[in-house]
């Protein structure tokens, strides 16, 4: 068994768990059960796919590691994930995103300080006007905004 028939089976697992469990314990009335059985039965048919396909492991180049500079990519942006979550209760939603979404841009390599400035604000700008406003729904505010 490969590691697609693995993750096949672990999701046909969860489906289960999900559809026996999980939806009729915490949802009450027929009519709100339908979305999560419905996304729960377009998770099992690709699992199901999974187990059926039977494909032989790419056995392609292994990666040095001085190729893997991806990798650490990812970690210092999961890191970065981190301090962005940690930041939004002190300093709040907008200045909080707006300094994330900067450092992205930054980190992945765009270097146009007008791109790197207007980017944000029109994100948030966005954010602001349909969630707080349209919706009105508030949105966390810390020590600066």
């Amino acid at each position: 068994m490969n590691n697609d028939q693995k993750l096949g089976v672990a999701l046909i697992l969860f489906c289960i768990i999900v559809w026996l469990y999980a939806i009729p314990h915490h949802i009450v009335g027929n009519a709100p059960k339908f979305f999560p059985r419905l996304v729960i039965f377009f998770i099992l048919i690709p699992a199901i796919l999974l187990i059926a396909t039977r494909r032989t492991p790419d056995k392609g180049p292994r990666i040095r590691f001085s190729d893997r500079k991806g990798i650490h990519k990812a970690l210092m942006t999961a890191v970065f994930f981190l301090i962005y979550i940690a930041l939004i209760d002190v300093l709040g939603y907008f200045t909080s995103s707006f300094l994330a979404i900067m450092g992205f841009l930054y980190f992945f390599g765009m270097r146009s300080l007008t791109k790197i400035v207007l980017i944000p604000s029109g994100i948030l700008f966005f954010i602001y006007f349909v969630i707080e406003r349209m919706l009105s729904f508030p949105l966390p505010k810390g020590m600066i905004y």
